[in-house]
């Protein structure tokens, strides 16, 4: 599962660390720096939505093993509780539903004094694990897609 992380090349532009991860569940946290905020000490919301998403993409992926399925979010949306101030930023996310074609997770974000900053609710669709050519769909694994 570190290898998820590590081919995440924004984790460590954005600051992100992989704190805590089960199936169906991620924490990821975000020290501060000023390169990701704007006036008056404020972590840019996209920044903040970036760590939901992520932090909900993380726990998806821990469901699915790593068994090799693809997915992406198909729909993401967040509350802005409060201005993103403080020292570090901690999300958790729990996966909701993971269905054959389509997961539904949420994430809190909070500051380091344990507010809430924003919650976030995303759908993502899995996609078919490709076979490879050496595989049979009924001896390696049954039938494709169904992982």
């Amino acid at each position: 599962m570190e290898q998820h992380t590590e081919a995440a090349g924004y984790f460590e532009l954005l600051g992100f660390r992989l704190v805590d991860l089960e199936p169906g569940y991620a924490r990821l946290e975000l020290p501060f720096r000023k390169e990701i905020s704007h006036s008056g000490g404020v972590v840019q919301g996209g920044i903040i939505s970036t760590l939901a998403d992520s932090c909900i993409a993380h726990a998806t992926y821990a469901a699915l093993h790593g068994n090799g399925s693809n997915f992406t979010t198909i729909e993401l949306k967040v509350n802005f509780i409060r201005p993103a101030q403080g020292k570090l930023f901690i999300a958790e996310a729990n996966l909701l539903n993971l269905g054959r074609r389509i997961a539904v997770g949420e994430a809190e974000i909070r500051n380091d004094e344990g507010k809430l900053v924003a919650k976030c609710l995303s759908s993502l669709m899995i996609m078919e694990r490709p076979q490879r050519d050496n595989e049979n769909p009924a001896t390696d694994g049954g039938t494709p897609g169904a992982g």
